[in-house]
């Protein structure tokens, strides 16, 4: 497998309590393609933590953190 599938299986076997939620914001809209395919090849568990959001996604944020911490250029 391509190697960001290797790193994905490695995290996702022996580090999956690790990762409360990644949240990827802004992504291209090819990225909602690719992050689809690297999840097939991840424990259902550690893929269910994954979000894209191709528009700001501050409103995702804002479910993972205070309101302060999100960096005013996603916020335009």
């Amino acid at each position: 497998p391509p190697r960001p599938v290797q790193l994905s299986r490695l995290g996702a076997a022996y580090y999956p309590e690790l990762l409360g939620t990644l949240c990827i914001v802004r992504g291209p809209p090819v990225a909602a393609w690719g992050v689809n395919q690297v999840k097939k090849f991840l424990d259902p568990d550690t893929a269910a933590k994954i979000e894209l959001h191709s528009a700001s996604g501050v409103k995702a944020l804002e479910k993972l953190m205070p309101p302060e911490l999100i960096p005013a250029a996603l916020r335009k």
